[in-house]
């Protein structure tokens, strides 16, 4: 073979070699926007999970915290009940031994 023709047949190569080329970065490509489609709507996905969570951990810690104030609530409730109760026990002593004062005059 002449160098002409070994030449034309290593661009026929290259040439080849470069649509072998080209035709796998065209498939890289595809590949590649398919995945990033693809984690782009993951990642929207664990956005919304992870919003819908830090609401419901938020709605949780007000209702633990609801309901320890209600306990307390409830506890002192109890407390000023039984502290009334005990004034007017306490205020009918106080007017019996009045009326025994007053009958003794």
């Amino acid at each position: 073979t002449s160098p002409a023709e070994k030449t034309l047949l290593h661009l026929q190569e290259a040439l080849d070699e470069m649509d072998e080329m080209t035709n796998h970065w065209k498939q890289g490509a595809e590949f590649y926007d398919s995945v990033v489609t693809k984690l782009l709507k993951l990642q929207q996905q664990v956005s919304d999970i992870s919003t819908q969570l830090a609401i419901e951990r938020c709605e949780y810690e007000e209702d633990v915290a609801r309901s320890n104030q209600e306990a307390k609530d409830a506890s002192l409730a109890k407390e000023l009940a039984k502290e009334h109760e005990n004034d007017s026990v306490n205020s009918s002593d106080d007017d019996d031994d009045d009326d025994e004062t007053k009958d003794t005059l």
